[in-house]
């Protein structure tokens, strides 16, 4: 098996699909249809659910340059425009999140 990280994008997002479904399990969340989205220092999956909810799962790699801080940061961004707008953003579920927004 080739290493995580000489996989191509598509490749390491295939490979972190068996994790994407257990933490989606983990809350719930079962027989959902992950499209993803993107890869570089996060993975991104666009999350279908077998009634047809939608969600959006972003796995940050450890090695991230993305901290608590700056999750945290994006998170109320987000917080914010999905309250203050009707653009369509993805907005955190606070029983499916831990709250970052403390």
């Amino acid at each position: 098996m080739k290493p995580f990280e000489q996989l191509s994008p598509l490749g390491r997002g295939r490979r972190m699909r068996p994790m994407a479904h257990q933490i989606l399990a983990e809350y719930g969340i079962r027989d959902a249809t992950l499209n993803q989205i993107t890869e570089a220092s996060n993975t991104i999956y666009r999350v279908t659910t077998s009634d047809q909810r939608r969600y959006v799962l972003r796995i940050v790699s450890p090695k991230s340059c993305h901290g608590p801080e700056e999750i945290r940061s994006e998170t109320q961004w987000l917080c914010a425009l999905a309250d203050q707008t009707d653009i369509g953003i993805p907005a955190r579920i606070p029983e499916y999140w831990p709250d970052l927004t403390a």
